[in-house]
């Protein structure tokens, strides 16, 4: 089973089109045979969230085009491996998606 992924972060962005996204990036797993990450998202304080992605992400990146104004999310990571077995979540981190006004 892959390792968890470390130090995921997470930065709000404000188009200049106006559109909202959250980039996410984090440090790879040193495991062997991984075939990619998963990308959880939740709007409550504990649980895995929803997986974002529908196949696994080859790059330790991933941007989230979803967000609205005035929610807090929360993220968490996953390697998989190429059995398909998830590692376990990352650290989750929680971002802020400012409202129309910028609170």
């Amino acid at each position: 089973m892959p390792g968890a992924p470390r130090d995921l972060e997470a930065i709000f962005a404000r188009q200049r089109s106006g559109s909202l996204e959250v980039d996410l990036s984090w440090a790879i797993s040193g495991a062997g045979n991984l075939t990619g990450y998963n990308v959880y998202r939740s709007q409550q304080p504990e649980g895995p969230g929803v997986r974002l992605n529908r196949l696994p992400l080859a790059a330790p990146e991933f941007r989230d085009t979803t967000v609205a104004a005035g929610i807090s999310y929360r993220y968490s990571v996953t390697a998989v491996g190429a059995a398909g077995t998830e590692s376990k979540p990352s650290a989750p981190v929680t971002v802020n998606v400012p409202g129309k006004d910028g609170e």
